[in-house]
């Protein structure tokens, strides 16, 4: 009775979630961080671009996927790798573009017009044909955290700003956390500088369905 009572439960929940939920589909673009922009196709290489899929759903879980094409520069600061010592990250070379899929669940919660989202997740980093650099090693499974607060101008659309911080792997992610606290300030100097160049901070057009 207790076991055909709770698939009872979860067929219920199950049936109520599409009527519960709220799909989210977006684009975004972050501007070039630091570099030279004169021009418009100078920005536009050199800007971040992405696409947005959401769902919120029981009035505050959220679960997203976010898919950003980064520039060269931001390319080579992911395919990095701490020196021998562990003390300094040593940037790639290959100037080439890469792709960052985020997968990432946490809460988000609509205030009248107003929405707000925090959520951590996985990251995987793809370099634009990394099969043919032969002394590339791609980076492991990543790590991130997104911020998120948006205005809707309408019913089914709104503008929100977006800020990201990806680590190419867990441990890259565990020694900038340890790195920015250290005692040793070229450490924590590095590992400072490494989490400002890891922000994506980011304008989407979402629209609410």
């Amino acid at each position: 009775m207790r076991k055909q009572l709770l698939v009872f439960i979860a067929m219920m929940v199950l049936t109520a979630l599409p009527a519960l939920a709220e799909i989210e589909l977006g684009i975004g673009v972050s501007p070039p961080m630091g570099q030279d922009t004169s021009g418009s196709q100078q920005f536009w290489d050199g800007a971040t671009k992405s696409v947005h899929i959401g769902l919120r759903t029981l009035a505050v879980l959220y679960f997203s996927g976010d898919f950003i094409v980064v520039p060269s520069y931001f390319a080579d600061s992911m395919s990095g790798h701490w020196d021998s010592a562990g003390q300094s990250w040593v940037q790639g070379t290959y100037n080439r573009p890469g792709v960052i899929s985020l997968y990432d669940a946490g809460l988000k919660l609509k205030l009248g017009s107003i929405n707000l989202s925090a959520s951590a997740g996985i990251n995987q980093f793809y370099l634009y044909k990394q099969s043919e650099v032969s002394d590339y090693t791609p980076p492991e499974l990543g790590v991130n955290l997104r911020l998120g607060a948006g205005l809707r101008l309408f019913k089914i659309l709104g503008l929100e700003a977006v800020i990201v911080t990806v680590q190419p792997s867990f441990k890259d992610a565990i020694d900038v956390v340890k790195g920015s606290f250290s005692s040793d300030a070229e450490y924590q100097q590095s590992s400072l500088d490494r989490l400002t160049k890891q922000l994506i901070p980011m304008i989407q057009a979402v629209l609410y369905l």
